[in-house]
Order: C-alpha cells, then sequence, then structure tokens
C-alpha cells in the first residue's frame, strides 16, 4: 500500500543548488607541543568538526571546545541496546545525488570511506486507521490526495498574501483558514491534520503555530534517494574528526568577549585567547541567550536569532522478544489516531535493518508535552498506540529495552534543529555568513540558507565558515 510518506519531497521539489567538494583530508601527526590556538572553534559537531580540519589542513592552529563529554552534537549513535547502532539525533543522508553527476558531501565520505549506506524507501508505507485496521487502497488514496489538495492551497494562500503585501502568519492559522472554508467529515478532518503532523510538523521539527506560512518549505529539495547508516551515523564524525588534533570534550563556554587584537572565550576551566571564533552553537542556545557576547550580538544577527524557530523530532525505539509487528512489510509505518499526530510515524527497524526494533517519531505540540513527562508515562502512551495499530493482546505492557530522546531539555541543544519562524527567511539567516566585530564567524545547520536542518547543511556550512577565517586570516 502506497501513501505519501516522502515529506521532503512532498510540498515542492526545488532544484538542489551544488555544494562545494569536500575540503577533508588527513593533516599531518600533530606534534606534542603546538602552538596557541589562531582559531578557536566551539562546538563539536559536524560543523565544527569541518571546519577545524579544513583550518589545520591550511595549517592553522585551531583548538575545538566542546561541552558534551562526546563529539558529535546532535549526530550521536548509542549502542546501548545490544550493541546495536542506534541514531538518536541526525539519521539520514538527504539525497544522495548532486549537480553534475557528484553526490552529496556525506555521501561521498561514506564511499571514500567504505562506510555502508543503504537507500530508504519512504513511500513504502502501511497505514493504520484507530481500532487496529489496515485501511484500504481507496483510503489511503484519500488521504494522499487529501494532503495533496491542501499544500496546493497553502501554497496559493501564501503566494496570494505576498503579492497583496500582507505580512506573514503562521502557518497553522492558513491551515485554519483554509479548513474552515471546506465540508469534511470529523474523521477525514483527523486523518487530514494527522497528514500535516507527520508530513510537515515532523520534517520540520516544530508546530504549525510557529512556522511561518511564506517561508517554512523554502530550503532546496535534495537530489537523488535518501540513505541510512547500518553501522550509525557517528562513522562521519569519526572520519573528520581524526584530523582534529586539538579537541576539548567536557569544556561549556560561558562567554565571547571581542577585543581589538583577537577574542576571549571563557569556560569553567579557564580563559582561552585566539585571533578568531568560528561559533557553531545550536540555534536553540543561540536563542536562549546562555552564552554571552561582550559585545552583544545585534543587527541582523539579532534579528535572524529571534526570528528562526526551533523545536523538538524526538525519537523512541522499543524492543520487544516478539516483534509484534514482524508481519508488516512496510519500512514506514503511519497511524492516523484520535486526537491526530500523536505516535503518528514508525519505521520498521526490522526490516530496513533487519533488526527487532520499532522506531516511534512525535514532532510538534505532542512532543512538547512529552518532554515534561516520565519514562513510564511515555512508554504507556506508547503502548496504547500500538495496540490501536497492531491489537491489545499483541503488544505486551512494556518492551524489554527502549531508548528515548528530549532535544527541548537537552542543555547542548535545547532543540532538534532551526525552521523558519514567523518573519523569518532564507535572506535573514544570510547575516550569518557575516562574523560579528570581525572575529566571531559562524556555521551550523541554521546557518545555511539553502540547507537548513540538515546534516549536508551543516557540513557545508562548516566549509564555507573555514574559508571565511582563512581569508580574515591572509
Amino acid at each position: 500500500m502506497q501513501t505519501p510518506a516522502s515529506r521532503r519531497h512532498f510540498l515542492r521539489a526545488l532544484a538542489a543548488t551544488g555544494l562545494a567538494p569536500a575540503l577533508i583530508s588527513r593533516c599531518a601527526a600533530a606534534s606534542d607541543k603546538r602552538s596557541p590556538p589562531r582559531v578557536i572553534v566551539i562546538g563539536a559537531g559536524i560543523a565544527g568538526l569541518t571546519a577545524a580540519a579544513a583550518l589545520e589542513k591550511a595549517g592553522v592552529s585551531t583548538r575545538v571546545l566542546e561541552a558534551r563529554e562526546r563529539r558529535g552534537g546532535r549526530i550521536w549513535t548509542s549502542r546501548a541496546i545490544g550493541g546495536i547502532p542506534l541514531d538518536l539525533g541526525a539519521s539520514w543522508i538527504h539525497g544522495d545525488r548532486g549537480p553534475g553527476g557528484k553526490g552529496s558531501p556525506i555521501y561521498e565520505l561514506a564511499k571514500a570511506n567504505g562506510i555502508d549506506t543503504v537507500p530508504f524507501d519512504y513511500d513504502d508505507v502501511a497505514l493504520y486507521a484507530n481500532g487496529r485496521g489496515l485501511v484500504s487502497d481507496a483510503d489511503a488514496a484519500q488521504y494522499e490526495n487529501a494532503m495533496e489538495d491542501l499544500a496546493e492551497r497553502i501554497e496559493a494562500l501564501s503566494a496570494s498574501r505576498q503579492e497583496a503585501d500582507l505580512p506573514d502568519i503562521p502557518l497553522a492559522r492558513a491551515i485554519e483558514t483554509i479548513l474552515s472554508g471546506q465540508r469534511r467529515s470529523a474523521a477525514a478532518t483527523r486523518s487530514l491534520l494527522n497528514a500535516v503532523n507527520h508530513t510537515i510538523e515532523h520534517e520540520f521539527a516544530n508546530t504549525t503555530e510557529k512556522l511561518s506560512l511564506f517561508h517554512f518549505d523554502s530550503a532546496d529539495a535534495p537530489q537523488g534517494v535518501d540513505r541510512l547508516f547500518p553501522g550509525g551515523y557517528d562513522q562521519i564524525i569519526d572520519v573528520i574528526a581524526r584530523d582534529v588534533p586539538d579537541l576539548r570534550l567536557k569544556t561549556p563556554v560561558t562567554r565571547i568577549d571581542v577585543e581589538d587584537d583577537g577574542v576571549t572565550v571563557t569556560t569553567p576551566a579557564g580563559v582561552e585567547r585566539a585571533e578568531h571564533v568560528l561559533c557553531t552553537l545550536p540555534i536553540g542556545v543561540l536563542k536562549s541567550g546562555k552564552v554571552a557576547f561582550a559585545p552583544a550580538l545585534g543587527g541582523d544577527h539579532a534579528r535572524a536569532i529571534a526570528a528562526l524557530s526551533v523545536g523538538a523530532l524526538d525519537k523512541l525505539y522499543v524492543r520487544y522478544d516478539k516483534p509484534f509487528w514482524n508481519e508488516e512489510d512496510s519500512s514506514v509505518i503511519d497511524y492516523v489516531g484520535d486526537p491526530p499526530g500523536r505516535w503518528s510515524e514508525h519505521v520498521n527497524v526490522l526490516k530496513v535493518f533487519g533488526k527487532p526494533l520499532l522506531l516511534s517519531f512525535n514532532a510538534g505540540a505532542y512532543a512538547a508535552e512529552l518532554s515534561s513527562k516520565d519514562d513510564a508515562t511515555m512508554l504507556a502512551e506508547a503502548t496504547a498506540a500500538y495496540r490501536a495499530m497492531f491489537g491489545a493482546d499483541a503488544v505486551p505492557d512494556r518492551p524489554t529495552a527502549y531508548l528515548r530522546t528530549n532535544w527541548a531539555k537537552d542543555p547542548w541543544a535545547l532543540g532538534s534543529y532551526s525552521s523558519f519562524g514567523i518573519g523569518s527567511s532564507r535572506d535573514a539567516i544570510e547575516a550569518f555568513e557575516e562574523a560579528h566585530q570581525e572575529r566571531v564567524h559562524f556555521a551550523g545547520e541554521h546557518t545555511s540558507p539553502a540547507h537548513p536542518a540538515t546534516v549536508h547543511g551543516a557540513y557545508q556550512s562548516g566549509v564555507d565558515a573555514a574559508r571565511r577565517i582563512l581569508d580574515a586570516l591572509a
């Protein structure tokens, strides 16, 4: 049974822009006594590590300061369940083909280093309705057509408001306006709102109340197929990090001071000094103000940070002695529950990787609600959804093992990834291409106008930031 599960390609198929070739190359082994760093990189996610590796290759002594006890940032692979690599943050290579026949930089890194990837078919979907029944092909087609119609109406409303020079509004308000002019049954409305949740809110890790009508889907669409890492996304981090000789974990930055001749960075361990700083703090941390800047960030930088939004897309991996979904041969399992948007999307890890786990997603308002609930309550609500899909007798009271994420409460992320909030746009985040006080540079997925909220966007931002820093040092 086919339904429209490819969120990244659902609303618009924009032409992907070219990504610069990878700058990663093994640099010479670090000497025992390194010179003081000319550049300090804040954050050991993929953007920070990519920039640091490129700077080291160019001969610029660089130090990376990371608040966590691990590298990778929002790329985080756990092996806590039977040693199985489970990605708790980023999972997908979004598009394995780039312009000119070249693949995405992440896919190219994987191929060059012998890292296995497998294609993922979003259209290989089983759709369940409340009451445990597998819906018919006709129901699935109606589900797909309703969302396609809504997507067209959203685009038309956005265009008409912009042509009339009316202000941006929340996407939720636009959807309410569209639905208010239609006659639908309660069941059809519930089904459509469920599709909005897993097609839009899951894609952008945010509730439609916080997304811009004008720009929520303005990023460039990837090309090619999406891929997963059977051995974990952290293999990519391992490749890049081996070219970063000075990486200091458990070193959170609390303050960045720009002076005439350099920058000082304050941590609990003391004060570090360099000529330039690259800030790759996630958008959630920047919005929180927990890291002080002196002089304070202002102008276009402050406006971009304020206008960008951040929410959460959280995961729950569950393992049972006997997989109750093992007769389902689809990669994706969608569920239309009541109320809509709760436990609406699942990946059948048993089919994709041959491992007896189910991966469940939540985003938007329900993810925010779950973030304050303890594990027992969260598992009880997940169990209720599984029983609604697969039958009460089929699902045990608890899984034998589980892993959950809570990105909104993660102190070094404070959300999953950026999205275009009301009043934000691609043009607005081009502010991050300029340095603060000519000394503090920026990188990270939230600084990529064309590819925000993606690993390849974060990677490319690190490549671009390294080039800008090298120009400034020249």
